[in-house]
């Protein structure tokens, strides 16, 4: 008897100890510090990439771009990143382990107040500054995204053939080319191959994610693409770097074409996911990180 409680008693300091072992190996991994983590675990990335990529879309068309349309696309990709973590937030109940997921749930009343009002200051800037076709085009893409929103609630384990992750980077690209979708007066084929350029890049940027943090889906109860395609932990890498190589190839090939730019833009962003991958950085870091060279393009490319 005394040698099982022996064995019972090293077994638990030998867990006890693997476990502090694995929490200090997080926190050496862990570069960045608490606040650069806020603008991600609030979204605000997200809005200002959809803006800044916006504004190089309409810039590579040659298209007119005002200050209330970025204003716009900012408060609309706020709008649907918050609400889609404060769903999740709540299907988690108390097992949030990434920082954006904790941070939604202790403020998930005043964030859902702020969603209220920051939705009726999109609507009443949409009615004064926006025109007919951009109303319509808008309210199109808008009815877009709650249509996906219920598919997210009715499909939580992800069995849909499309993927939640493409069904949203499709939604983003569509919002960052939206005021170029308003002032064309027929989609034409340079104007798809940069929506599907932006597509590619935020659906990668997906499946990365993914792959780093699956180990904290599993523990949130959460359903990821990772958990779902093995091959995205295993083949993503190699994958990334054949379309980011087909990318910056298109991109020369048409320079002096309106998707030359976007192209080349995404080819740029593509190439620094793999690196980023082969880290030892914390997942949380590594989304940080990613997130952030996604507006290296941006800086390299626009003068």
């Amino acid at each position: 008897m005394k040698g099982k409680f022996r064995k019972i008693a090293t077994a638990r300091i030998s867990n006890s100890n693997f476990r502090s072992a694995q929490t200090s190996k997080g926190a050496r991994n862990r570069i960045l510090p608490y606040f650069c983590l806020i603008p991600n675990a609030l979204a605000l990335d997200a809005a200002l990439f959809a803006t800044c990529w916006q504004g190089m879309a309409n810039g590579s068309f040659g298209m007119a771009y005002s200050w209330f349309h970025g204003l716009l696309v900012v408060l609309a990709v706020w709008l649907g990143y918050t609400a889609d973590r404060l769903v999740d937030a709540v299907g988690m109940k108390q097992n949030a382990q990434t920082v954006r997921h904790r941070l939604v749930q202790r403020h998930r009343k005043a964030l859902f107040f702020a969603w209220v009002i920051v939705l009726a200051g999109s609507i009443t800037l949409a009615v004064t500054y926006l025109s007919s076709k951009e109303l319509v085009t808008g309210f199109a893409l808008a009815m877009a995204c709650v249509a996906n929103a219920c598919l997210n609630y009715l499909d939580p384990t992800g069995r849909l053939p499309i993927p939640k992750e493409l069904r949203a980077s499709v939604l983003l690209a569509s919002g960052i080319h939206w005021v170029l979708w308003s002032q064309l007066t027929a989609i034409s084929f340079p104007f798809v191959l940069s929506c599907l350029a932006v597509t590619l890049l935020c659906f990668i940027n997906c499946c990365f994610i993914s792959k780093w943090e699956r180990q904290l889906d599993v523990k949130q109860g959460q359903s990821s693409l990772a958990l779902r395609r093995r091959f995205v932990s295993e083949q993503v890498a190699g994958i990334t770097l054949v379309t980011a190589t087909l990318c910056l190839l298109i991109g020369a090939l048409g320079a002096h074409c309106p998707q030359g730019l976007m192209f080349q833009a995404t080819a740029v962003a593509l190439f620094a996911l793999p690196i980023i991958d082969h880290t030892k950085l914390h997942p949380e870091d590594k989304r940080i990180i990613a997130d952030a060279s996604l507006f290296l393009p941006c800086l390299l490319l626009v003068s």
